[in-house]
């Protein structure tokens, strides 16, 4: 604050001005861009201002619930399913503004690769879903043309398939899961040909509720 004073003869005057300084915030992160499997909430991760407030926003026609929209790592409820979702982080300080940015968020369901050969040649051995690591409990059942029951898969048991993350090429993603080797219920390799499943899986969401997404597809098995 500043005093100023002015004296002309026996007339005086005086005023006072306030001048305020601020600091000019780093430029904003939002956070890396992200596929989420299955949940309709996420963490987001922006990077704290260095100085000011920062503030969560949603491009106008998407969906989501900001719970705290000053916090940078705030939680995120009902993001649509299979959309794509952008989030902006813009920092404020008095006058001082930076540079919005902008992190994507994508809810996909569970993704299935459509075909694997069994045969222990270290290529393509496992059927691998991606996005299934997050569920709470799952149960797949594999039959074949005929209807008949070839395998059942659950979180219970997934840990008996035996294999070796080194014959998986590019190696096994933190998201994706191993849930078939092409063996039978009694430990035989079944015949080339198309199967097909049923996949139920049980989801608690950060929200506390539960979702419980099926999933019907085929799988190509080779020789």
């Amino acid at each position: 604050m500043i005093y100023f004073t002015s004296e002309a003869g026996d007339c005086s005057g005086s005023d006072t001005v306030e001048i305020s300084f601020f600091e000019q915030p780093e430029d904003a992160y939002a956070g890396p861009d992200d596929t989420i499997y299955l949940s309709n909430s996420v963490l987001l991760d922006a990077d704290p201002p260095t100085a000011g407030v920062g503030t969560w926003s949603l491009l106008p026609g998407v969906s989501g619930d900001i719970e705290d929209e000053n916090d940078p790592n705030t939680l995120v409820t009902g993001l649509a399913k299979g959309k794509r979702t952008e989030f902006t982080w813009t920092i404020v300080n008095g006058v001082c503004v930076t540079s919005d940015d902008r992190s994507v968020i994508t809810q996909d369901e569970a993704q299935p690769y459509e075909g694997f050969s069994p045969n222990g040649d270290m290529v393509n051995d496992y059927f691998i879903i991606r996005g299934l690591a997050d569920a709470t409990e799952f149960s797949i059942l594999i039959f074949n043309s005929l209807g008949n029951t070839v395998r059942t898969i659950n979180q219970d048991n997934v840990s008996e398939i035996v294999y070796d993350p080194g014959s998986i090429y590019g190696g096994l993603r933190d998201d994706e899961m191993v849930v078939w080797d092409g063996r039978s219920e009694n430990g035989t390799i079944v015949r080339a040909g198309t199967y097909y499943y049923v996949m139920n899986v049980k989801m608690v969401q950060m929200d506390g509720t539960t979702d419980t997404p099926e999933l019907k597809h085929y799988i190509v098995v080779g020789d």
